[in-house]
């Protein structure tokens, strides 16, 4: 179905359903088009997100920017993703992206979750709940006091924002990392007294 964006996005019964055989195979052979360079570029895409900003990918991949809009701009000849604004894409329709995120390890999901909150911290610093959950999401590879202290600022924001369901969610996520910590009762505190 849409949104109310226009973009194509899947219900969560098809997200547990997978993606269907012979639309795996359409797309898996035009991602074969791109080369290795092309999948490592949509492979941090598809982490990122459904859209996807071409500074941040590139920052994951250390490349620069020619080379990253060069990679976009054949996955946009594939018909695999879309310019919605300058800079800013969108995977053509969601399955694309669920195909990609299908062929991906473990070890290599959580890597690039955490690579794109660094790079999201580094370019799109206000966007605290998308950095906090790419961290949490990256955390076997990272580390947990960045957890803790990415989901207590997301969860901060949120209650500042009045969404008190996504505050409760970074701020259960913030105390879980504190339980993987040494204790640090001052911190543990504030997360636990909330925003001042």
């Amino acid at each position: 179905m849409r949104s109310p964006a226009g973009v194509w996005v899947t219900t969560p019964e098809l997200d547990a359903a997978g993606v269907p055989h012979g639309v795996r195979g359409v797309i898996s052979r035009r991602l074969g088009l791109l080369g290795p360079e092309g999948r490592r570029t949509l492979d941090a895409a598809a982490v990122a997100g459904l859209v996807f900003d071409e500074r941040v990918i590139g920052g994951v991949l250390d490349s620069d920017l020619d080379a990253t809009v060069d990679t976009l701009d054949a996955a946009i000849a594939a018909g695999l993703i879309r310019e919605v604004d300058t800079g800013q894409y969108v995977f053509a329709h969601a399955l694309v992206r669920h195909t990609v995120l299908d062929d991906l390890s473990r070890t290599r999901l959580a890597r690039l979750h955490w690579l794109i909150a660094e790079q999201l911290e580094r370019h799109r610093p206000s966007r605290l709940g998308e950095i906090a959950d790419h961290y949490a999401l990256g955390r076997q590879i990272g580390d947990d006091a960045t957890v803790a202290r990415t989901s207590l600022a997301a969860g901060e924001d949120a209650l500042q924002r009045v969404a008190f369901e996504e505050a409760a969610g970074h701020l259960r996520t913030a105390l879980d990392a504190l339980d993987r910590l040494p204790p640090d009762p001052d911190l543990r505190y504030q997360l636990l007294a909330g925003p001042r």
